[in-house]
Parts: structure tokens; C-alpha cells; sequence
């Protein structure tokens, strides 16, 4: 199963459509929260692609959760925006949670950085920020996950002068 993974889009609708167009091949968006209003715009054009989203500490009247999880074949895989676990200071209570939770994949965002951590046989990621190149390129995260394996890969988003416009 292939999923992309984006966060932190904070408006950049034309982004998110960007990904969505360039991934066709994927079986899931997930969206971990600070855009969901762009996210939703995309998902609606999409109706036979899945999506699935969590709440950021910018999407103020969301009514998705700011936690939630689903299990890819046989991986259980926990996702967040990452601001309740204070992971702009550290990813200890997130990792906490991911291990109360047997989480074997943990994605999270908020610091707008892209980051591949794997601690005790779990992955820790952040897909970086759709919208926001000033600490790490924009990007987003393509995970493939097969009986063979589970393979993560950072992408960056080439700046375009068309998304100003959509």
C-alpha cells in the first residue's frame, strides 16, 4: 500500500493539489493537520481516493480528531499533528504514546521539519512542511507499505509560480 503523508500546508492549496495530481498511484492522503480547509478542497475533487486528516493547533474549527490510527497491512500506524506531544522539544512523549498504543509507525508534524527517526523497530517521521521551506525543502513523505517491508521516502516540492494564483 502507498500513502502519502503531508502536513503544515497552512493555505498553500495549490500544493496539496500538486501532490494529490502527482501521486495517482497512491491508496491514501493522509493530512497531519495545519491546512485541513485546502486538504478538504482537494479530497472533495477526489471522491474515489481515500483521505484521512487530523486536527493542527491552526485548524481552529475542526472537528477531526487530533489522534487517531489505522492498521496497513498488519502495521499499525499512529498519526498527529504533533503539537500535544510537544515535539518541537522532543519526540519522547510521543513515542511514549506510540508504544502504549503498539504503533509500529508514528508520523507527526508541527515543527515543519522532515525527519526519519527509527527507535526500537519503529519509525518516527515527519513528512516536513507542504507550505513552509525555511528549516527543511517543502515536501511531504511517500510510504510504501508491503509484506516485504516497510520503505519511507522524503520528496520535495518544486516551487511553482501557478500556485500563487490558484
Amino acid at each position: 500500500m502507498r500513502i502519502v503523508v503531508m502536513s503544515d500546508s497552512h493555505t498553500a492549496y495549490g500544493r496539496v493539489l500538486d501532490i494529490v495530481q502527482c501521486n495517482q498511484s497512491a491508496d491514501l492522503f493522509l493530512h497531519l493537520g495545519d491546512g485541513e480547509d485546502e486538504f478538504d478542497r482537494v479530497a472533495a475533487q477526489y471522491p474515489e481516493k481515500a483521505f484521512l486528516g487530523v486536527r493542527g493547533n491552526n485548524d481552529w474549527h475542526s472537528e477531526k480528531p487530533a489522534v487517531d490510527f489505522i492498521t496497513v497491512e498488519g502495521v499499525k500506524i499512529m498519526f498527529t499533528h504533533g503539537h500535544l506531544f510537544s515535539v518541537k522539544w522532543g519526540l519522547d512523549q510521543l513515542i511514549r504514546e506510540g508504544v502504549a498504543q503498539d504503533a509500529r509507525i508514528m508520523l507527526y508534524g508541527h515543527s515543519h521539519v522532515a525527519r526519519k527517526d527509527y527507535v526500537d523497530g519503529r519509525y518516527v517521521i515527519n513528512p516536513g512542511s507542504v507550505a513552509d521551506g525555511s528549516m527543511t525543502p517543502a515536501g511531504y513523505l511517500v510510504l510504501d507499505i508491503t509484506p516485504g517491508g516497510i520503505m519511507p521516502v522524503h520528496r520535495t516540492i518544486e516551487h511553482k509560480i501557478s500556485e500563487t494564483i490558484r
